[in-house]
């Protein structure tokens, strides 16, 4: 959604992306989203800006294997719906870097995952919350805030802490409700000769809507807040 909404906003912005699995790569490249990169020093040599969009608790494993690619002025911002275990994971191993890791999260998203579900529009007027960190220069800020604005998103600013405490109330624990609640459907509905689902209303519908969510991204979310 990324790639296909700043292509349409700035088609001259030069959009590079990796991922370590071939499969995923040679998907990206079917669809066209942007050029794809098997080598991770080719994708990112002379960024910018780099976005890591990966389950939070992937986070450390990919700053480990990038944080020799990083080159000094490069800005680096994340998507995670967590913020205090990113920034706890990142800012460990890139002190020694010259890279600058400014957080955010753009509050925007849909149960499907995958390339294929990407479509334009999906950060149109949405949130975007920045939580700087104490050595962020106005600079920084201002590259990742610019980026998010350059989405149709709204900036907010706060802190890690902060956007945590208000997540966890807004989207983690409905989400969390909601695995629950179809778990318990499912286990009950070969007793209940499938009624539950026959007499589903919309209420029902819209648990399992939310429950539809990559696990192992919302498991990483849990962990973490």
């Amino acid at each position: 959604s990324i790639c296909l909404t700043l292509r349409q906003k700035d088609p001259t912005t030069k959009l590079v992306g990796y991922d370590k699995d071939k499969v995923v790569r040679n998907r990206a490249k079917k669809i066209g989203l942007c050029k794809v990169e098997s080598n991770l020093d080719n994708a990112v040599s002379g960024s910018q800006l780099i976005i890591l969009c990966v389950p939070v608790g992937q986070m450390q494993a990919v700053i480990r294997k990038l944080k020799q690619f990083i080159k000094p002025g490069t800005v680096i911002t994340d998507v995670g719906s967590v913020k205090l275990s990113v920034i706890e994971d990142i800012v460990s191993h890139i002190e020694d870097v010259k890279g600058i890791f400014v957080p955010s999260h753009p509050i925007a998203g849909i149960e499907k995952s995958g390339l294929e579900n990407g479509f334009l529009g999906l950060f149109e007027n949405r949130y975007s919350i920045i939580c700087p960190l104490k050595n962020s220069s106005h600079k920084d800020i201002s590259l990742v805030s610019k980026f998010w604005k350059s989405l149709s998103m709204k900036i907010e600013v706060m802190s890690a802490r902060e956007h945590d405490h208000v997540l966890s109330l807004t989207s983690h624990l409905p989400h969390i409700i909601s695995y629950s609640l179809v778990l318990t459907a499912i286990k009950k509905e070969k007793s209940l000769n499938s009624k539950l689902v026959k007499f589903s209303a919309g209420g029902f519908r819209d648990f399992t809507r939310v429950a539809g969510s990559d696990p192992e991204m919302w498991r990483d979310i849990f962990l973490a807040n």
